[in-house]
């Protein structure tokens, strides 16, 4: 029954999240051009190489520590995120997250390199899952993340070139 409900739950994120990131590339492409999206699809593809080369090479180890630093990171960026939000409630805003600024760019930069970072911790933890021979549920999950992962990868990275092309 459990696996039943994770397959559902997935199915149902994955289907999710292929309409927003269809939606939001269609408007990204009425605006900016079909150009700006395939850019992003290619540095997404292009990250995605680079991160499995990465952990399958051996070139980056992820242990303990690299997984604690990167998490760190997330949170950071999960902060950032819930302050921007906090004070747009409020009528704020928190210019340097939709800024064309050379600041701007460089903090999404920044975070595109924590999403990166945490692509190649879930990489690994579908890897070592795969050697300890996690049940199905298990790899749907792991599965479903990584798929997250990529989404949040590519929406960044649309977000980046739409600063740096607009």
């Amino acid at each position: 029954m459990a696996c039943r409900n994770v397959l559902h739950r997935s199915v149902l994120m994955t289907v999710g999240e292929g309409v927003l990131i269809g939606v939001i590339s269609a408007i990204v492409a009425r605006e900016y051009g079909l150009g700006l999206v395939a850019a992003a699809v290619g540095l997404t593809v292009l990250v995605l190489a680079v991160m499995l080369s990465l952990g399958l090479t051996g070139a980056v180890t992820v242990t303990t520590r690299f997984t604690w630093v990167v998490a760190t990171a997330m949170l950071v960026v999960v902060a950032l995120y819930f302050a921007a939000l906090a004070l747009y409630v409020f009528g704020a805003a928190m210019p340097v997250l939709g800024d064309p600024s050379p600041a701007g760019i460089a903090l999404h930069i920044v975070i595109a390199g924590v999403a990166a970072l945490w692509l190649l911790t879930d990489l690994d933890r579908a890897e070592q899952g795969a050697r300890r021979g996690w049940s199905r549920e298990e790899e749907r999950r792991v599965a479903t993340y990584l798929l997250m992962d990529l989404v949040w990868l590519y929406l960044l990275l649309l977000h980046l070139l739409t600063l740096v092309w607009g």
